[in-house]
């Protein structure tokens, strides 16, 4: 079988765990002997695009690009994980893109311009597409992101010796964007006395919301402690093994998103043994239910009461049940039997959505 992967052009410029899944998803397929190509407007053409027995694209933005495939090769299937999620409640901590994604999808929802196939990576997801766009169910399989074995194997020493850090600390690993509510975290830290951890480097245009957190810590150490208590680290790619070192060696690892579709920093925390509080928006919210405390990131009062309490809280064994279910390598089989009826039903004349 031959695949090919494309999502938006400035994807990997602002990379995030979109752009991790893309990533690990094509590395395992391959390992299992796939072809899979990277789209690449130089060198794909509408003529070579008929090479591929699947097209998958990774992500909502841009869906201009869903015309393009089906004006040129309307018989190859094209498959759309997407990172999407339409609710009311939710549409104050929607992002700009994320508006203009509702508006273009609604102009893109016609037979001629619509996906094949959907791969939400949550039933909530599945369930807003369904309600968004009325999606019929045999078009959709809920299809979770994956966390690598490396998390579960991960120790503290090499971030404790990189960083020179002998003491517990809370971490947040991600873009800086008001989303994931960076700013109301440092205001709920300096309540007390804890060392904070931010990985990460702002999102594209949010240059202003990364020094105003800093701004922020500044202050707080100033005025409060009078000392450091936060450190600010740039962005660390998944296969550096300081990202998983971090997380072994963290007391808490936090993440208090106004909205997360999957959040899959938690699932590499928990798996590295990390005690977690997480945001009561996150889709996958439930799955960590019996495993982590859980804040409103409205409520910076209620973030400073829980990290407190969960410092208290004994650590976390690391949880094979994670890994096990989640693993990368299952789920890429998974997907490869989701194409393989996806081509067949192709061949005997798929219908469009």
């Amino acid at each position: 079988m031959k695949i090919l992967f494309s999502t938006y052009p400035l994807a990997f410029q602002n990379p995030g765990g979109g752009e991790q899944v893309f990533k690990a998803t094509r590395s395992h397929l391959q390992t299992m002997g796939i072809q899979v190509d990277t789209y690449d407007v130089w060198k794909h053409t509408p003529e070579n695009l008929h090479d591929y027995q699947i097209i998958h694209y990774f992500s909502c933005i841009q869906p201009s690009f869903w015309k393009f495939v089906k004006t040129h090769c309307p018989k190859t299937p094209l498959v759309v994980t997407p990172i999407f999620f339409r609710e009311k409640k939710f549409l104050k901590s929607f992002s700009e893109w994320q508006r203009k994604l509702t508006l273009q999808m609604t102009k893109q929802n016609d037979p001629f311009t619509f996906p094949d196939y959907w791969l939400p990576a949550t039933q909530t997801e599945l369930q807003s597409l369904r309600n968004s766009y009325q999606i019929k169910s045999e078009k959709m399989s809920v299809l979770p992101h994956g966390v690598e074995d490396l998390f579960k194997k991960a120790t503290p020493n090499i971030f404790q010796n990189e960083f020179k850090i002998n003491e517990s600390f809370i971490l947040h690993v991600g873009r800086f964007h008001p989303v994931k509510n960076q700013l109301t975290l440092i205001q709920a830290m300096s309540k007390f006395k804890s060392y904070g951890i931010f990985i990460g480097s702002p999102d594209i245009g949010q240059e202003e919301y990364y020094f105003k957190c800093k701004k922020l810590a500044a202050e707080v150490e100033t005025k409060t402690f009078g000392k450091t208590r936060f450190l600010f680290i740039p962005r660390l790619n998944h296969e550096n093994p300081l990202l998983a070192s971090a997380y072994a060696a963290a007391d808490i690892f936090i993440l208090p998103s106004h909205f997360e579709t999957f959040g899959l920093c938690a699932f590499e925390a928990q798996l590295a043994g990390a005690k977690l509080v997480l945001s009561n928006k996150m889709l996958t919210a439930s799955i960590f239910k019996d495993c982590a405390f859980f804040v409103d990131p409205n409520r910076s009062e209620q973030i400073a009461f829980t990290l407190q309490e969960a410092l208290k809280a004994p650590k976390n064994p690391k949880n094979s049940f994670f890994l096990k279910k989640y693993a990368w390598n299952s789920l890429c089989r998974d997907l490869l039997e989701i194409y393989q009826s996806i081509t067949l039903n192709s061949q005997q004349g798929f219908k469009k959505c």
